[in-house]
């Protein structure tokens, strides 16, 4: 996780965390306590000001609780497998399969090395990332607009002429790391 992911996320949890005790404090009465916390009023630095944050704060959280619930229900599933609907049947064609698939097809290709592919199914769509270590040569622009429309039109002809999954292939070549020295360079 990002440095700035984890101070967002934080700050998200302790903002939280002050509207649950300040809750507690505001419904103590409720339930018996050995122990008793003072009112909001009476907290230092506080003052009456803390109901006017924490009104805010509920209403942001319930705000942003709303969406999330929205965006949960409308969110696309990511599926494992892509089912062809035939006439004469269904077809289904397994995650793994198409990725093995799309591997071959780089493969047979002389100026990428050790391919890898990612492929995503939404619905009807196949989105395909392509990744390998490129070998630099003069003509690369078109090798590789070459081998994208390949696997592009032969996903179309394992699909089916008659089926409307979109492809989407998507190819980038693999950094290389630096090696990392296990020997000090200093004596």
């Amino acid at each position: 996780m990002r440095k700035i992911s984890k101070v967002i996320l934080v700050i998200g949890l302790f903002m939280l965390l002050l509207l649950f005790f300040f809750g507690m404090i505001a419904t103590q009465q409720a339930v018996h306590l050995p122990f008793y916390l003072i009112p909001l009023a009476e907290y230092p630095w506080i003052g009456s000001s803390m109901n006017m944050f924490i009104f805010w704060l509920s209403a942001g959280f319930a705000c942003f609780t709303i969406l999330a619930i929205i965006v949960v229900l409308l969110f696309p599933k990511r599926s494992d497998c892509l089912i062809i609907k035939h006439q004469s049947g269904n077809l289904e064609i397994q995650k793994k399969a198409l990725e093995h698939f799309v591997v071959q097809k780089a493969e047979e290709t002389d100026f990428i090395h050790q391919p890898s592919a990612k492929i995503k199914i939404v619905k009807n769509k196949v989105s395909v990332k392509l990744d390998g270590e490129m070998k630099q040569t003069t003509d690369i622009a078109q090798k590789q607009e070459r081998l994208v429309t390949d696997i592009s039109g032969s996903l179309q002809q394992l699909f089916g002429v008659e089926s409307n999954i979109q492809t989407e292939v998507i190819l980038k070549d693999a950094e290389t790391k630096p090696t990392t020295h296990e020997q000090p360079r200093v004596v």
